[in-house]
């Protein structure tokens, strides 16, 4: 009844079109990437030195939140309350449902 644009007509043309293009793309990515190696050596250094900050920097982002569930942990262990949560489920007739969870 409708026409729906969005829908693709063939599931397997429409990915294989995808892949296709991403792969040409990743191919020519790293095709100009070793071109400017090549141009600039300097530039494998510069790249090493960023691939170095940003595991770092993902490293202290890791620990940083470890911490916080740690901290978050002792205090729900410390409480002797338990406490509430409320969960909103999706759709366009959504419920709030209220449970208790009891953490010992």
């Amino acid at each position: 009844m409708f026409n729906r644009p969005h829908q693709p007509r063939d599931l397997f043309t429409e990915g294989y079109n995808s892949l296709q293009r991403s792969v040409l793309i990743f191919g020519a990515a790293l095709i100009t990437l070793a071109v400017l190696i090549f141009l600039y050596p300097a530039l494998l250094g510069i790249l090493f030195a960023t691939l170095i900050l940003m595991v770092g920097a993902m490293a202290l982002i890791g620990g940083y939140r470890l911490y916080r569930f740690k901290k978050h942990i002792e205090k729900v262990e410390k409480e002797e309350e338990p406490f509430a949560a409320t969960i909103k489920t999706e759709g366009p007739h959504y419920r709030h449902r209220s449970f208790t969870m009891i953490v010992r």
